[in-house]
């Protein structure tokens, strides 16, 4: 009926070094509103909107952007029970990362 989800933004090296960025987090039963929770449907392709929260951060020429996407920080939220969980990377998976302007 629930699951966390835990999105970490990171700037990543040459030497594929990480440096935190910033994160968001969505426990599930939440998805539709944060004042009336909804179990989450079994078996069933449910779509998230995760928001990571805004930043001004500015990654060097050269780096990556990485994206990690777990069930939360042990010391951030209370975890549900365990479950199992697919997530989609096709055609139906989405990142929006914000325009920016290049360094002059």
């Amino acid at each position: 009926p629930d699951a966390h989800f835990y999105v970490q933004i990171l700037d990543v090296d040459a030497s594929d070094k990480e440096t935190f960025v910033n994160d968001g987090f969505l426990k599930a039963s939440h998805r539709m509103s944060q004042v009336t929770p909804t179990p989450v449907p079994t078996g069933e392709v449910v779509d998230y909107h995760i928001v990571v929260r805004p930043q001004h951060y500015r990654f060097a020429a050269g780096h990556r952007l990485r994206v990690r996407i777990s069930s939360g920080t042990m010391d951030a939220l209370v975890q549900p029970d365990p479950v199992d969980i697919e997530i989609e990377t096709g055609d139906r998976a989405k990142l929006r990362v914000p325009n920016f302007a290049a360094a002059p």
